[in-house]
């Protein structure tokens, strides 16, 4: 579950699946019916995956995504862990992708960027871009910590997260009956 995460959220799936371990070891199993009892009614919260496509189960992936994302960077400690997204046409596509990523980690590849244009144009010294990779690998670690406390600590982080697993566990669920279908 986790490297798919990680293949699909790309750094911000690395968030999330530190989570995702935070929660599953903060969270206990609902309790079943007993016998003769009916399952709760669904709150308005709760999220219905049967039924639905795989089209509708990643618009809803993304939305959880995005309250994860705005409930993180309310409480997290420093700016620099907000994580934006934007969309982005990868180089020979038209098709945009969303892109996730701490504030850190595009602040370190602007100057790395910048870096080396100077250093092309004669016009600066350029340290090429491991001293900012160096960095970069440093500010992961300490935002994996900072998910993990938050997770443990904050219900409705932990929530968004419990959301998100059942989410994507229904998404592989439907692309497989979809692609088993297909065979």
């Amino acid at each position: 579950m986790l490297s798919k995460v990680l293949q699909r959220f790309g750094v911000a799936g690395l968030c999330i699946a530190v989570a995702l371990v935070s929660s599953f070891a903060a969270a206990q199993p609902p309790a079943s019916p007993s016998a003769g009892q009916s399952a709760p009614a669904p709150s308005e919260d709760d999220i219905v995956v049967r039924g639905r496509s795989p089209a509708e189960l990643r618009v809803e992936i993304e939305r959880q995504q995005d309250k994860f994302y705005e409930r993180f960077n309310a409480i997290n400690s420093t700016d620099d862990f907000d994580i934006v997204c934007r969309e982005e046409r990868p180089t020979g596509s038209n098709v945009p992708r969303r892109v996730c990523q701490p504030k850190f980690e595009r602040n370190a590849q602007e100057r790395a960027g910048k870096n080396t244009l100077n250093g092309l144009q004669g016009s600066g010294f350029s340290t090429g871009s491991g001293q900012f990779a160096g960095r970069a690998h440093y500010s992961h670690e300490q935002l994996e910590a900072e998910i993990r406390k938050l997770s443990a600590e904050d219900p409705q982080l932990r929530e968004t997260v419990a959301r998100l697993v059942r989410l994507q566990q229904a998404y592989d669920d439907a692309t497989k009956k979809a692609s088993e279908k297909k065979k």
